[in-house]
């Protein structure tokens, strides 16, 4: 099959994480490593999975119009293998704490603490 969707992605021993640059291109990373798995007869670990949408500096989730009907429907196709991803407010990868505005100081605070 033929990618649709060119998203960036990083790889470490059984880690993967994809960088999506619209909700139709993770859609789209999510079909591909469903097909993926299946035709390597591997399985995702589903409670390590989670959806982390970055955003621009002073632009918040409250801003997204959350209630909109395409905004669901897209959410509700972040799925891998069948099973929804949830959405997250942040998330641990590789020990780095990655947040929806990439603050450093998080990071930092983070690691040190």
């Amino acid at each position: 099959m033929e990618s649709v969707a060119t998203v960036g992605c990083a790889l470490f021993a059984d880690d993967a994480i994809g960088l999506c640059p619209s909700m139709d291109a993770a859609v789209a990373f999510c079909d591909r490593v469903t097909e993926w798995t299946a035709e390597n007869e591997m399985a995702v670990g589903h409670k390590k999975c989670g959806l982390l949408q970055i955003m621009p500096t002073g632009y918040r989730p409250a801003d997204y119009d959350f209630d909109s009907v395409e905004t669901y429907e897209q959410l509700g196709a972040m799925a891998i293998s069948g099973e929804s991803i949830p959405i997250v407010d942040d998330y641990v990868y590789l020990g780095m704490l990655f947040r929806d505005d990439l603050s450093v100081a998080l990071m930092v605070e983070h690691r040190v603490a």
